[in-house]
């Protein structure tokens, strides 16, 4: 029995020339290239052991490229080696970068929304704020074309990397606040409790207790991480004070102004046109948060928000004299449960 070049091939056993366990032993070779000069109808196993090794090292070949590109450094990961030594760039949870460069803010978000890579960006593709998009589309056709991006580039560079129009204290004009200063007491009003046909009236809360109260809705990305923390405070000092979370309007539904954390998060809540959609966003922010603290639903007209300038969200602690001894600031980061506690604290003498 002798070895074939088919064996050889399939990648079956290569037995040597003289093997007890063929009983054959191959004294002759085809190869013209045999070292031992023999001729045969069969190779020897020097023959053999060649052809095994050329099979072998074409069949490495094909695997090359692969290593090669597995071997190649990724240049962003070099990068941000390279730039961990230097002053991080802070990032917003809507993946845009404060201080980045307005070219490359565009950039992105051309690369995010642009769904068929065309570098147009049509009204149906763009998931953001409907007025900044109408901002962008200078000419009313419905898309953003190269041209009018770059427009939009030199207008964010000449005011500093923002968009015109925009504060250096806020991302959006929202007026006078109107809140109740420190030291004076807080404007009462009654609203219904989630759940409940009841209503809580805010004097007869604080009559009882020192009343801790929290404004602000499930789509602002900022207040969901504080709203968690403020359950944790609630469940510290529930003995204390009243707590009340008032929901507002949504700080970024789906049918406004889109933030790109939720839509990561797959968080979709359209503004509310009823009472009954203003609870179900607070029954799902409930949920969701695992909140426990009670919840107030605003009026549609946002009557107590805009009061209390409570909308994204904020909080306040209110004595037992109503007094107002302490208010969050203005703006998304307007709860923070860290001063909350410390201002609960001070008023308890504990």
């Amino acid at each position: 029995m002798f070895l074939t070049h088919s064996k050889l091939q399939t990648g079956e056993p290569v037995y040597p020339a003289e093997s007890t366990f063929t009983g054959v032993t191959v004294k002759h070779c085809p190869s013209l290239s045999c070292p031992r000069g023999l001729t045969t109808a069969e190779p020897c196993i020097d023959c053999l052991k060649e052809k095994e090794n050329v099979i072998m090292k074409v069949r490495l070949g094909q695997f090359i490229p692969l290593m090669a590109l597995l071997l190649v450094p990724l240049p962003d990961l070099e990068l941000s080696g390279q730039e961990a030594d230097k002053e991080p760039i802070e990032k917003s949870r809507r993946g845009s970068s404060r201080g980045m460069d307005p070219a490359e803010r565009l950039k992105r978000m051309l690369e995010f929304f642009d769904g068929n890579k065309d570098g147009i960006l049509t009204r149906e593709e763009f998931k953001g704020d409907s007025e900044r998009f109408k901002r962008m589309d200078a000419n009313g056709d419905g898309k953003v074309d190269a041209k009018e991006l770059e427009a939009v580039r030199e207008r964010m560079q000449k005011f500093g990397g923002r968009r015109p129009g925009l504060g250096s204290g806020f991302s959006r004009q929202r007026g006078d606040d109107n809140s109740p200063p420190v030291g004076r007491v807080a404007p009462d009003f009654s609203l219904q409790l989630l759940g409940k046909k009841e209503k809580v009236t805010l004097s007869g809360q604080y009559r009882e207790k020192p009343v801790v109260l929290t404004f602000g809705s499930y789509t602002c990305p900022p207040f969901r991480r504080a709203l968690e923390a403020m359950e944790d405070v609630y469940q510290a000092h529930k003995e204390d004070c009243n707590f009340l979370f008032v929901y507002v309007r949504e700080a970024h539904a789906i049918d406004g102004r889109v933030s790109h954390a939720n839509t990561v998060q797959g968080i979709e809540i359209k503004q509310h046109k009823t009472y009954g959609e203003r609870a179900s966003a607070a029954k799902t922010c409930q949920g969701k948060l695992e909140i426990t603290m009670p919840i107030l639903i605003d009026s549609l007209d946002n009557a107590t928000g805009m009061q209390y300038g409570g909308v994204p969200n904020r909080a306040y602690l209110i004595d037992k004299g109503g007094k107002v001894i302490y208010k969050g600031e203005r703006g998304p980061m307007g709860t923070r449960p860290d001063q909350v506690k410390a201002a609960i604290k001070a008023l308890l003498g504990k």
